[in-house]
């Protein structure tokens, strides 16, 4: 599985890019993101959550697994908690490789 993620608006509207290929992590670390991926229900989601909010983040989601793609984009507001944590580790693991 690959998952890229743009994330865009805030504050200052920079935007940041991710790109995540699950199979090269480190085992633990790909463990933690596929969990955290079946607890958010990423590949169940419909293609837009929630509503555009001023000064909030977009993030757009594009995942490939074996058998195709799909786009995802969720507005800050409606990130429910378990998916905001695989979004925060996604940031975090692109922070990390930079």
């Amino acid at each position: 599985m690959r998952i890229a993620l743009t994330r865009s608006g805030g504050i200052a509207a920079i935007a940041r890019r991710a790109v995540c290929d699950l199979e090269a992590l480190a085992p633990a670390r790909r463990e933690r993101l596929q969990a955290l991926v079946e607890a958010s229900g990423l590949l169940e989601l419909p293609e837009v959550v929630g509503r555009p909010a001023p000064d909030r983040y977009q993030y757009d989601l594009e995942i490939e697994t074996g058998p195709g793609r799909r786009r995802v984009r969720v507005h800050e507001a409606a990130a429910a908690p378990a998916l905001r944590a695989l979004l925060d580790e996604l940031i975090e693991i692109s922070e990390a490789s930079t």
